[in-house]
This record gives C-alpha cells, structure tokens and sequence, in this order.
C-alpha cells in the first residue's frame, strides 16, 4: 500500500468524475475497497471516496429492482432483497465472509467481475443493467460490458438495475470452492422459461470462475426447446455448456476439475431453476 499518495473525499459525483479524469490512470474510486486495496496497480497513486455520494439505496421499480453502486452487500441479506431477487440473495450468502460484506459494496462486485465475483454471475444470469455516468450518462448490461472490456477511465457506477423473475421463469445457482465462503472454483448461475410447464423455451447460464472472464450462454435451449423437460435433457444442457467454455488451468485446479465441476454445477443450476419454474419432469 505504500504507492496510495493521497486519499480523497468526494463531496458529489460531478468532483470525483472530474477528479478522475484530472489524475488520470494514477487514480481509482473507491468505496468499501475491498477489490481496489489489493489488486490496484502499483502506478495508482490517489484514491478517490464515492462513498459518501448518496449512490447507496433500494428501491422498488415495478419490473426490477434498483441498488445504488455503493450498498454493501450486507444490507443485500435482507428479506426484501430475498423475495424480490432471490438468486442474488442465493450468491451472496456464499459470498466471503461477514465482515467483507459490511465493507464490499455491489459496484465493487461489478468493476471486479473479471476477479471472483458471485454476484457478478447472479447479475449476468439475471440481465442487469448498469447505470454508468462520464461526460454523459449511458446504460449498459452486464453482458454487453463483458463483450466491450471495462469502463473507460472515469466512468462510474451509479446504479444496478435487475428484472424481476417473471411468471414461468424460474433461477438456479450453485458454486463450487474450499469452502462455503471461499472464491469458487465454478460458479454458475441459470435463468430458466418453461412453457406449458413441460418445455425449457429460453435459458441464460452465467458460468465463472472456468475461465479468464464469466461466460454467458443463451443459446443452449435452441436444440431442446421442443423435448420434454427430463433429467436427460438437463444432463446434455450441462455438458453442452461445458463443451462451449475454455476451461483454465491454475493452482487451485486444473482444467480437466473445472471442466468436470462446469458440468455439474450447471446441471444443478438448470434443474433448481427449471423446477422453480413450475417444470414437470418426464422422469
């Protein structure tokens, strides 16, 4: 930490937008820090303090839920947050350990989603956008920012907006590590339609941690979108999703374990958000 050279407090968004791109690439925001504390590069000289902007909050929208960049995932862990985006509820009661929750904050999670990041894949699964602002303010959903690379240089979050599950839509989300609150190995998030309660018509399945960034695939039910719901079905969806990822190597597995564990905790997210659907199986 002896490269941070000074630490400010903004005091709006307009302040810290412009401090940002008044320091340049030797400046981070930061919030809960988390993330920024330990993987920033060694040129980062100023940290600039969004927490204190007004860009925490939840709130109701309807047809999705609205969370300003800087809530700490803790005040995630509630019963509102469970009824209304239960898969994001799921991924963060695994996700590290209470006392980093209290500091982490849900922008975090997403600036460092090509880090381990279990929200990151719920969000991917599920079709949230991002609310960013720079010159200008712009939207963006979390795939899209997967396809284009991060945010450029000053952008800044301000809120995660997520659709609700809709009527025939069920979630499923599983994840592989040491231990409950490790950093996965796998994990993987699904979003599941079922039509007339015997076909899957649409899947989204958010795969992490197998390789260097999450994985998105929505083109999986294209092959079985006619098949009755079966656990066969099921199992050539998740070794489908396996084929389709390029599994990494490092030294908490090796590529032939997370090939495997792909497989099988994609099956599982299947199976849960199927059957949350309202599925009825053939076998």
């Amino acid at each position: 930490m002896k490269h941070f050279r000074q630490f400010v407090v903004a005091g709006t968004v307009d302040e810290a937008i412009g401090l940002r791109k008044t320091v340049g690439a030797k400046s981070l925001y930061i919030a809960g820090g988390t993330t920024v504390v330990p993987m920033a590069r060694e040129s980062v000289e100023v940290l600039i303090d969004i927490s204190h902007l007004g860009l925490d909050g939840i709130s109701d929208q309807d047809g999705s839920i609205s969370i300003g960049a800087t809530t700490r995932l803790s005040s995630l862990l509630s019963p509102d947050i469970k009824a209304a985006v239960p898969m994001l509820f799921e991924a963060l009661s695994h996700c590290a350990t209470p006392l980093i929750r209290n500091m982490a904050t849900l922008g975090g999670s997403l600036a460092g989603i090509y880090l381990p990041s279990d929200a990151g894949v719920a969000l991917l699964a599920l079709g949230a956008e991002l609310e960013l602002r720079g010159d200008e303010e712009r939207v963006v959903t979390v795939d899209d920012l997967l396809a284009g690379g991060w945010l450029g240089g000053y952008e800044l979050i301000r809120n995660v907006r997520i659709p609700k599950i809709g009527k025939g839509q069920g979630w499923g989300f599983s994840k592989f590590g040491r231990s409950d609150i490790d950093i996965a190995l796998v994990n993987v998030g699904a979003v599941a339609s079922v039509t007339d309660g015997s076909r899957i018509s649409e899947l989204r399945l958010a795969i992490g941690q197998s390789s260097s960034r999450p994985v998105l695939l929505t083109d999986l039910a294209e092959g079985t979108a006619t098949e009755a719901i079966s656990h066969d079905v099921i199992r050539r969806l998740a070794d489908s999703a396996s084929e389709r990822v390029k599994v990494k190597s490092d030294f908490r597995a090796s590529a032939a374990y997370r090939k495997h564990l792909v497989s099988v905790l994609a099956a599982r997210s299947i199976l849960a958000a199927a059957r949350e659907a309202g599925a009825r199986f053939e076998d």
